[in-house]
């Protein structure tokens, strides 16, 4: 059991064991999640509302591309590819057409990002473009820091980052106003931003 503090001060304890178990709970929830969005079930019981994404309107065809099919906002889709330069691979190889996969797209708009456990050894600042994003995993990476851009994903309901070698984080993670949960557990942070 170790001892931290929080941002206000407070002593706040920190039980391993009790994270191991509370992140295994999470997976099996996510896994019970896709399961109900392949069989189109919706969940009523969900703790708070969507926050709506930040919808762009395209000034003109140049600024979308056909991404497997659909139709994306160009800057996210050049996001996208610049995550996953570093590994060599494509935004396609993890989209699926029930949009249930590793991307997910609402109204030409990517927000959802799951690249986790890809061998992920840096963020590029374009992450930042992807403005509609909600939920974004990646967890169990080789990250040692968060580009100051993540503060630009104010839509961001969920940011998973355990399992990294993150360093520090970036103060900018304070514009996150949507934020609901923030994992940062088994990094090898020394402060967080006030």
């Amino acid at each position: 059991m170790e001892i931290i503090g929080d941002n206000l001060g407070r002593k706040l304890t920190f039980d391993p064991y009790l994270a191991d178990r509370v992140n295994k709970a999470y997976m099996e929830e996510e896994r019970r999640n896709a399961i109900k969005r392949r069989k189109g079930i919706k969940d009523n019981n969900s703790a708070a509302p969507p926050v709506a994404p930040q919808t762009i309107k395209p000034a003109n065809l140049d600024d979308v591309v056909n991404f497997s099919g659909r139709d994306l906002v160009r800057s996210d889709y050049e996001a996208l590819v610049k995550i996953l330069e570093p590994i060599s691979k494509k935004p396609e190889e993890f989209y699926t057409p029930l949009n249930d996969g590793k991307i997910r797209l609402e109204d030409r708009r990517v927000v959802y990002v799951g690249f986790y456990a890809l061998g992920l050894d840096r963020l590029p600042e374009e992450v930042g473009n992807l403005t509609a994003l909600r939920e974004l995993n990646i967890y169990s990476n080789q990250l040692t820091s968060i580009p100051g851009s993540i503060g630009n994903l104010t839509a961001l309901q969920r940011l998973d980052l355990y399992g990294n070698k993150l360093k520090s984080i970036s103060d900018s993670i304070g514009n996150l106003t949507a934020l609901q949960r923030l994992d940062l557990y088994g990094n090898k942070l020394t402060s967080i931003p006030d």
